[in-house]
């Protein structure tokens, strides 16, 4: 099959600019194996377990943004929200916007977003006749460019690059490292997995740490997940000992929970091994992504089944050295907004409506939001 380069075409020929998202994880990929009914994602039939832009994302240039601490008043807000770009799935296509390009890949490449200061960064993987192919979209400039093609064996391909490493890791039956500068290539040395992992399993998307100094690569069935962390230094491999669903990494601690049977937010402490319930007040965890400073933002909901019990859906902020929970935004039982996890900051939060009809801008430092419904063409009109 002949891989074919996606279009790309200025924003004057979008036809719905800033389309609304279904869901946090259908933006990547969609794992259909891994339904949960009782969020966002699941309603729509994609996976709340995992979360493959999670903690991969820097945060976009907000200079022209209101600073840390400051009230945010709708302009900013506005502002803010163009800097955010969107995907739109399909299909038979993932549609990518930015600020001032749209183009489309197969919605059957896997895609991995790296918005880094002043550049938005997309590095999609898919299947070719000579392998995976990876390549890189810039959103700003639409400039294609090649990174590197691999046989990674013949399961679903995942794939994704860190932006302050020229390292690029592909998936499938084997994880596949390649060095950018030179073309070399190692394939990592894994544990096989475990036989009591019960049912079909797909490795998911990577998560990488806020510093890219650290990398979980997953294996799930349709209850919970093998983790391996892979250190960037010497590319070496550990086991996490128990499995797990996590959803967001720094260098010494993962968030996520045990299985689907068991969605408390937990923490692993990554030298020790020793996991730490943490955020009792949310009983079934949706999402969540770490921070630069090292805490963690997530969120979920206070019962196991939101479409029955009144329910808020917290999100709150987590230090994984002390299990402290701080609130930073909660959501009535009126509200069905989940964080989106596809842009990441220390000073913002982005909610999403469920569906699609409005999105909201939290500042972080005070709680302070603004609220945003769509048109019809998807985009915010101030309030």
């Amino acid at each position: 099959m002949n891989r074919v380069r996606p279009s790309i075409r200025g924003r004057d020929n979008v036809a719905k600019p800033l389309a609304a998202i279904a869901s946090g994880a259908a933006l990547i990929v969609v794992f259909t194996w891994l339904q949960v009914p009782s969020s966002p994602q699941g309603a729509t039939g994609t996976a709340a377990a995992i979360s493959p832009d999670t903690a991969t994302s820097s945060p976009a240039d907000v200079s022209a943004s209101p600073g840390p601490g400051d009230d945010i008043v709708p302009e900013d807000a506005m502002r803010l929200l163009a800097q955010i770009p969107h995907f739109n799935r399909s299909e038979t296509e993932v549609e990518i916007l930015g600020s001032d390009t749209r183009f489309a890949v197969s919605a059957d490449a896997t895609l991995h977003t790296d918005f880094s200061p002043g550049g938005s960064l997309v590095t999609v993987v898919e299947a070719s006749e000579a392998g995976v192919t990876a390549y890189n979209a810039d959103l700003n400039s639409g400039v294609l460019t090649d990174l590197a093609t691999v046989d990674v064996g013949t399961t679903t391909p995942v794939g994704t690059r860190s932006i302050a490493e020229p390292l690029l890791l592909i998936g499938g039956d084997t994880v596949v490292a390649v060095q950018l500068e030179d073309g070399g290539q190692k394939t990592l040395d894994l544990e096989a997995l475990p036989e009591d992992l019960a049912g079909p399993t797909t490795r998911a998307p990577f998560v990488w740490s806020a510093s890219r100094q650290a990398v979980a690569t997953m294996v799930c069935s349709p209850e919970t997940c093998v983790v391996d962390l892979i250190r960037v230094s010497d590319l070496s491999v550990s086991r996490v000992e128990e499995p797990f669903i996590l959803h967001a990494l720094t260098d010494s601690f993962a968030l996520g929970y045990p299985s689907l049977s068991d969605r408390r937010w937990h923490v692993i402490d990554l030298a020790t091994g020793q996991r730490t319930p943490v955020a009792p007040q949310i009983a079934a965890a949706y999402d969540g992504f770490a921070r630069d400073d090292g805490r963690f933002v997530a969120y979920g909901s206070t019962s196991w089944e939101p479409e029955v019990d009144p329910v808020d859906r917290p999100v709150v902020v987590i230090d994984p050295v002390s299990g402290a929970t701080e609130m930073l935004f909660d959501q009535g039982p009126a509200d069905w907004r989940y964080l989106y996890t596809g842009w990441t900051s220390t000073d913002w939060i982005l909610l999403e409506e469920r569906e699609g009809s409005g999105r909201t801008i939290v500042n972080q430092n005070d709680g302070s939001a603004v609220t945003f419904v769509l048109d019809g063409a998807g985009q915010p009109i101030a309030p």
